[in-house]
């Protein structure tokens, strides 16, 4: 039913949308519903978007992400078809836009943006997990093979001490090798202290909900 009402009651501005699209389109350089696009919205999101107005509900994207495109440079191009577009309806309609038609339509386009700038944000964060994942495999794999070595060194240390434990003219060499034996000790008890943190931290955007 809001649909409904919504496709009635705007119906100028929608049949305004539909006729200046292609040149929307065109003014944008790239077709803005062309998977090349940065602004992932097609005709039919737009309009959607104005049918259910003021409600978010089914205001998802039609179009795919670029990889590789940057925040900022995502909300320049909804800025500028923001620009293209109330400028191609007003002149499409031959007189100003009624105030709730303009309520209208920025609001629809503030419901698209908001979707594909949390969609990027969540394509975003879900790389970095997997970075972070992978870098921990890594890591975890790298200290574990590590601490093997150290360990084998140790070994080879105290056999070295329990050799030259009796030798009397040893002692500068004994000390020396202690001093060793404690600094791969301390090596490796930094990398358990390290190995001991939680490895999983939470990416979520600031201001989000909170418990407490």
């Amino acid at each position: 039913m809001g649909a409904v009402r919504g496709l009635g009651k705007h119906i100028e501005l929608i049949g305004a949308v539909r006729a200046r699209w292609g040149t929307i389109s065109r003014r944008c350089g790239p077709a803005v519903d062309d998977r090349s696009s940065r602004v992932p919205c097609d005709l039919e999101s737009i309009i959607r978007a104005i049918e259910v107005f003021p409600s978010a509900e089914s205001n998802g994207t039609a179009g795919h992400l670029r990889h590789g495109v940057s925040l900022r440079e995502l909300l320049d191009d909804f800025a500028q078809l923001r620009r293209l577009i109330l400028e191609e309806v007003s002149d499409h309609l031959v007189r100003p836009m009624k105030l709730d038609e303009m309520l209208c339509l920025n609001g629809a386009l503030d419901h698209l943006t908001a979707a594909v700038v949390t969609h990027s944000v969540a394509n975003h964060s879900l790389r970095i997990e997997k970075a972070v994942e992978g870098q921990n495999a890594f890591l975890f794999q790298l200290g574990h093979d590590l601490r093997g070595q150290l360990n084998g060194i140790l070994l080879t240390l105290q056999v070295l001490q329990r050799e030259l434990s009796g030798v009397s003219s040893a002692g500068e060499s004994l000390a020396e090798l202690e001093q060793l034996r404690r600094a791969i000790l301390t090596t490796i008890q930094k990398m358990d202290q390290v190995g001991r943190l939680p490895r999983e931290m939470p990416l979520q955007p600031e201001g989000s909900a909170r418990t407490h």
